[in-house]
C-alpha cells in the first residue's frame, strides 16, 4: 500500500519523499559542532578508520557501516559511526566533558564519567580504560579488530580498524 498526500493544484507526492528529505535535514542539522581531531594536533591524536556492525539489542537487526576512531593521549577520544552521507552516531570525550549527537535523538553533553551507553564504551575500550558494568569487550590484532557486548540487552558492535 503506497500513502500519498495531495498537493494544491491537483499534484501527489508520497510522503516516503518527504520523509527522506526530512531526515537528511536532521542528519545534517543535528552534528557535534566540533570537527574531528586531525594527526598531528597539539594533543597527538591517533586517528584509524575501518568497518562496524552495530545490533542495538537482542530482536533488532544489524546495522553496518564505516567508524571513524580517533584517540589522545590523555584518554580522550571521538567515535563517528556513519553509513555514506550520514553519520548515524557521534561520541566525544575530551578534557572532562563529553557529547553525543545522534539525528533523530537530539545532542547531549555533560561532564565527568560519560553515559555507559555502547559508543562511549566502545570510546573507553579503545583508549584503553575500563569499561562500565554489564559491558564486555576484547581487543584483538594490536588493536586493529575489536568487540564489545552487553549480554543484558543483547547490544553489540564489533569491527576493525585500519593500522
Amino acid at each position: 500500500m503506497t500513502f500519498s498526500r495531495m498537493k494544491p493544484g491537483g499534484c501527489v507526492r508520497p510522503i516516503g519523499a518527504t520523509l527522506a528529505v526530512l531526515l537528511a535535514w536532521a542528519a545534517c542539522t543535528g552534528c557535534v559542532g566540533h570537527p574531528p581531531p586531525t594527526p598531528g594536533a597539539t594533543d597527538s591524536w591517533k586517528v584509524r578508520q575501518g568497518q562496524a556492525v552495530w545490533k542495538p539489542s537482542h530482536k533488532a537487526r544489524e546495522v553496518a557501516g564505516d567508524i571513524l576512531v580517533a584517540t589522545g593521549a590523555q584518554g580522550e577520544y571521538l567515535v563517528e559511526f556513519s553509513k555514506p552521507a550520514m553519520t548515524l552516531v557521534r561520541v566525544l570525550r575530551r578534557g572532562g566533558t563529553w557529547e553525543i549527537a545522534a539525528p533523530g535523538r537530539g545532542n547531549s553533553r555533560g561532564g565527568g564519567k560519560p553515559p555507559k551507553r555502547s559508543w562511549f564504551q566502545l570510546g573507553e575500550l579503545l583508549s584503553g580504560a575500563p569499561l562500565a558494568s554489564p559491558w564486555r569487550g576484547e581487543v584483538r590484532d594490536s588493536g586493529n579488530q575489536w568487540s564489545l557486548e552487553n549480554p543484558r540487552n543483547g547490544e553489540r558492535i564489533e569491527g576493525y580498524l585500519s593500522p
